[in-house]
């Protein structure tokens, strides 16, 4: 571990006691919102790695480009629906040093982080799950596929490419709302994924907060 650099101590970032703590790095105008998923070794991403291959790996790949479209989109550069830049351009600059091999995985969580945040703080916690907040095995699917591979990133390379993948992930659904919005199915599946699209698609184009939620019962 390198907790005695500086730069590795500003990008281990902590969630304490339900707030989010902000940090500005010298020499920049960026603040950083401050997350832990915890901290991944990089020995303990090759392991995850090496798992064995998921069992629905097409549905695992959309809900992580999903996340990652609707992360990016409503950081604060674009929309600031959460205020990180994990994800901008100076996210990538400032931690790509300090995670050589898996700063995919670090930008996508930080931002994921200050997304789940907020997701809660409207939708609550409990028996619900949300795009940020999904069953332990889907996570674990998810953080499988971004660490054998980051290149999902290029699918928010600009802010056209990831409103253009939400396009194409919503699969013609319609979904509108404002503010928490309960999604009324009962599995985690392509239909549910389209219907979250869609919500996130609209919120985005109009402007009006929207936070798609399923119960917990799937």
């Amino acid at each position: 571990m390198c907790y005695g650099s500086f730069l590795c101590r500003v990008t281990y970032y902590w969630i304490i006691h339900g707030t989010v703590r902000s940090y500005s790095a010298p020499h920049t105008n960026m603040d950083y919102a401050l997350f832990m998923t915890p901290p991944v070794a990089e020995a303990d991403i090759a392991h995850i790695a090496s798992d064995q291959e998921s069992s629905r790996p097409s549905i695992s790949q959309d809900i992580l480009m999903l996340r990652v479209a609707v992360a990016f989109l409503g950081e604060k550069e674009q929309t600031n629906w959460w205020s990180s830049s994990f994800l901008s351009k100076s996210g990538e600059t400032f931690l790509s040093p300090a995670f050589p091999k898996t700063a995919a995985l670090a930008r996508v969580n930080g931002a994921s982080a200050a997304a789940q945040i907020v997701h809660d703080e409207h939708i609550g916690i409990g028996d619900v799950y949300h795009l940020f907040r999904l069953p332990e095995n889907i996570e674990h699917e998810i953080s499988q596929l971004l660490a054998k591979d980051g290149s999902v990133l290029e699918f928010i390379t600009s802010t056209q490419t990831a409103k253009t993948g939400l396009q194409e992930l919503s699969n013609g659904e319609t979904t509108e709302g404002i503010g928490p919005l309960l999604i009324e199915h009962d599995s985690i599946d392509k239909t549910l994924i389209a219907r979250m699209a869609a919500a996130y698609m609209e919120g985005f184009r109009s402007g009006t907060q929207v936070y798609p939620y399923l119960r917990g019962s799937v």
